[in-house]
């Protein structure tokens, strides 16, 4: 029997026609530099069209910065080198006066590039320096016709556009005034097997809503009365609108379109004093005197137009107005994800529509036209294939998910643990409505074997004393557990042995508030860091009311249960039963995830690495390393300690050493592979190494697989019409290993999940080292599927390998391995700090602030 069926699928990606054309390459620098993008791309255009069309017929290819390509010699003053004056004027900050700009453009002595070197990549599957360069000529190609549109029409963000968008492509978030979504279209250029293609998806970005400073300001701060900004008593979140506004491109009233960018803000703006010649006057004066203008709120901020260090230049916020089409590069809360998934959420039918829409534009670009460069219109149909689902193994039989999901109706957990327990709420809960969680949590518990008798304590806490209530709670637990003992019907206690001789089976309760991040945030730190005890958070708004006999919302609190389960050493169920894990399964293995998280743009925060791997056979119990690193760090700086400290202790609780190692790696970009294979493989077959040394090892060294699996790609994969699931999507196991792959790499698409709603995403695999399977893709393929679908936390299969998730989650986790009360160093948002002001970056008081799991912990899946 075969381990998948085929099938045909229609893709985003749409081939191209590459002439055999070639280019000149020419160096350009601008006198005085030009710092801005936006006004680079600019001047280039008006170069080329009013200053000197006549020598850049046909158009140039530029890349934005520092080069541009041309399919012909420019014929140009100095025969390799020319420069053009043009009318760009700028004040002079010596002088005073106006001052023009030139543009010098000088021939490499690099060779000429040909379009058709692409061939080496797509045909021949080598990637030489050739083809890379001619890819990238392809790509601005592309992206030359958005890049030169007038940025009152299109605002541009590397391979991404937006159009000026209409009311029904615009939308402002509802919980955070001040910004707004738009709907535009990502396109990139890529190698396939045997051809080029475009990649042409939807894509949704945050901009700054446009219109009055004043008025921005005071719907970002959710004020009302215009006089609540006069006062720094009565602007609480002053900082924060600092922050907010930062590098904000403004005009001003009295300016004209002169663009001016926001350097920090000025309370009590009118009455800020300066000198202008021998006299000192406030800026409120000044207006009326040089302007004619009556300010309306003398009172109100101002922003700051000069650098730091300069005598400060301010401006009333009345008097400005914020640019349209302005990203926003900064980390958006938790509270807006919903209304960006929202915005960004579409059926697969509607966004292929969208897609085939804008390809459109392509056939009457003038840039494809002249280098010779056509787009086929329809989208890409492949051969594909629905690789079998694994049947999931339960103590009472096996499941077999259908569309990537399945019910915990009558199933029996395989391996369910005894539970002890108690409850702490920080919400002030109705007794009865506590009764009513009390008894759903049993009765699901139960349902699914894992035993919870009845709770130690239950406790309700102030919500502004947090540790104190946990505290207290634990004492209460400890006190009552001699007493209760005697009452568990399930749960064995030797005599005199106190609670916390069990910890590894005990799991505070925690009900919290349905906005409640800082009071989690001291849950995890108390439970994960100081004491060492499993912590289990629920929240208020989704525990609903009880009707006998079973109404409430089951499957909240299964989803708790078996995440509860976990927490004490259970395991749920496993694919152990699939021919790939009986495959690998003949020998001891390990599978490790590893990812980077990073901090948000201006946050003065380290990255965080961390690694999981499995303890046992079946691959479903996992422990997590972590450390944290310098900001945007992407390769894992403590790698082979972390792989390490795995080994050992894989082969400390199994008494055996692993054979096997398959290391799935997220968070890692194409032009990253070549450092991985230089530094992070190396750095595992290091650690392995030390490993065996060290204990003084006779067995051979495991063999490693190392795949990395990437989320951050374009490719999207539909069905054929009325072939999908019922949301229209492909099916779960959708894979894809020819045509639009990378013709030089061992890597596939693999769609695992069924989408709750809007388009599913497939996740995109890169075999960079195959010792186990020999880069059978197919065996590769079913292994990354059957791991999607042993999620502890899910009872549907999920779009990555369960322990990329983990070490995802384990990421996230990081933030609480710092103190929440610590005054020096703080994992939250006020580590952010204006641009201008940030200090070299100094890792090392992170890394003594940092906290380790308590070792009580250490080998649980305390991250989950």
């Amino acid at each position: 029997m075969a381990d998948f069926r085929p099938t045909t699928i229609i893709t985003n990606s749409f081939e191209i026609t590459v002439p055999n054309t070639q280019y000149q390459q020419y160096d350009v620098a601008f006198q005085p530099e030009v710092k801005a993008p936006r006004r680079r791309w600019e001047l280039i255009s008006k170069l080329q069209t009013a200053i000197a069309p006549e020598v850049f017929n046909p158009r140039i290819i530029y890349d934005g910065n520092v080069i541009l390509y041309s399919r012909q010699p420019l014929k140009l003053s100095g025969g390799n080198k020319g420069s053009f004056t043009m009318d760009a004027p700028r004040r002079s900050s010596t002088t005073g006066k106006d001052r023009g700009l030139t543009i010098t453009l000088t021939h490499t002595a690099s060779e000429v590039i040909h379009s058709k070197a692409v061939e080496d990549l797509i045909f021949k599957k080598r990637m030489t320096n050739e083809a890379a360069v001619a890819i990238n000529l392809l790509q601005l190609i592309v992206r030359q016709e958005q890049q030169f549109t007038a940025t009152s029409v299109t605002v541009r963000n590397g391979k991404a556009y937006y159009p000026f968008p209409s009311s029904k492509d615009r939308r402002p978030f509802k919980n955070l005034a001040g910004l707004e979504m738009w709907l535009g279209y990502h396109h990139s250029v890529r190698p396939g097997i045997g051809k080029m293609i475009i990649t042409l998806d939807t894509s949704v970005a945050t901009m700054y809503t446009s219109g009055n400073l004043l008025e921005h300001a005071m719907g970002f701060l959710k004020l009302r009365n215009i006089r609540d900004l006069s006062s720094r008593e009565k602007t609480p979140h002053f900082r924060e609108l600092e922050r907010h506004l930062s590098k904000v491109l403004i005009n001003i009233d009295t300016m004209g379109k002169k663009t001016k960018s926001i350097r920090g803000l000025i309370l009590n703006a009118g009455q800020f004093r300066f000198t202008k010649g021998d006299e000192e006057k406030t800026v409120e004066r000044h207006y009326m005197e040089a302007h004619n203008t009556r300010l309306k709120y003398p009172d109100a901020f101002g922003v700051r137009l000069s650098p730091d260090g300069a005598p400060p230049v301010v401006v009333p916020a009345e008097l400005c107005h914020i640019i349209p089409g302005q990203l926003y590069r900064k980390r958006l809360p938790d509270s807006s994800k919903a209304d960006m998934v929202a915005f960004s959420t579409s059926s697969p039918d509607a966004r292929l529509r969208k897609i085939q829409q804008e390809v459109g534009k392509y056939q009457s670009s003038q840039y494809l036209r002249e280098a010779g460069i056509a787009v086929k219109p329809e989208p890409m149909k492949i051969n594909a294939k629905i690789l079998n689902v694994p049947n999931l193994q339960f103590a009472n039989g096996n499941v077999t998910p259908r569309e990537g999901k399945w019910n915990l109706l009558n199933q029996k957990l395989v391996e369910p643990k005894n539970v002890l327990w108690s409850i702490v709420d920080f919400t002030n809960t109705a007794l009865d409505g506590l009764t009513s969680v009390l008894r759903e949590l049993h009765d699901c518990s139960n349902a699914l074997g894992v035993r919870m008798d009845i709770p130690l304590t239950v406790h309700q806490g102030n919500a502004y004393r947090v540790i104190k209530e946990l505290e207290l709670a634990l004492t209460q637990s400890i006190n009552e557990f001699p007493v209760k003992s005697q009452a568990f019907r399930n749960f064995t206690v030797a005599p005199g042995k106190p609670l916390l001789d069990y910890r590894n089976n005990f799991v505070m309760v925690v009900i919290l508030p349905p906005e409640a991040e800082a009071i989690r945030n001291t849950v995890k730190y108390w439970g994960d860091i100081q004491m060492g005890i499993n912590t289990q958070c629920m929240r208020q708004d989704k525990l609903c009311p009880v009707r006998p006999p079973r109404s409430g919302n089951s499957q909240y609190y299964n989803n708790n249960v078996i995440k509860i389960n976990v927490h004490v050493g259970g395991t749920n169920c496993h694919a152990s039963g699939s021919s790939i894990m009986r495959e690998i399964g003949d020998r001891p293995f390990m599978i490790i995830g590893a990812d980077v998280s990073h901090p948000g743009p201006g946050s003065q925060k380290p990255s965080i690495a961390s690694l999981v791997f499995s303890l046992d056979r079946h691959a479903t119990r996992y422990a997590a390393r972590m450390s944290v690193q310098h900001p945007r760090l992407e390769l894992i700086d403590d790698l082979q300690a972390m792989m390490k400290d795995a080994v050992n202790t894989f082969g400390s609780i199994n008494r055996v050493a692993p054979q096997r190692i398959f290391f799935y790696r997220d968070g890692v970009s194409e032009g990253e592979f070549s450092k991985i294979r230089e530094i992070e493989i190396p750095a595992v077959q290091a650690a392995i190494q030390a490993a065996w040394q060290e204990n003084k090892a006779r067995d051979p060294l495991p063999k490693v697989t190392f795949i990395v699996v990437g989320k951050r790609h374009k490719t999207v994969l539909f069905p054929l019409p009325q072939q999908g699931d019922n949301k229209g999507n492909c099916f779960p196991g959708t894979t894809v290993d020819n045509d639009i792959v990378h013709p030089a790499e061992c890597n596939f698409y693999l769609q695992s999940h069924a989408a709750i709603q809007g388009t599913s995403r497939s996740a995109h695999y890169t075999v960079l080292r195959d010792d186990n399977l020999q880069f059978q893709t197919n065996k590769l393929e079913a292994l990354s599927f059957a791991l999607c679908h042993v999620y502890s936390k899910a009872t549907r299969s999920v779009s990555i390998p369960a322990p990329v998730y983990y070490a995802d989650a384990a990421c996230d986790r990081g933030k609480f391995h710092f103190d929440p009360d610590g005054r020096d160093l703080r994992f939250d948002d006020s580590s952010s700090v204006r641009s201008g002001e940030a200090p070299a970056f100094d890792i090392q008081p992170w890394r003594n602030t940092f906290k380790h799991v308590n070792l009580q912990l250490r080998n649980s899946m305390y991250f989950i």
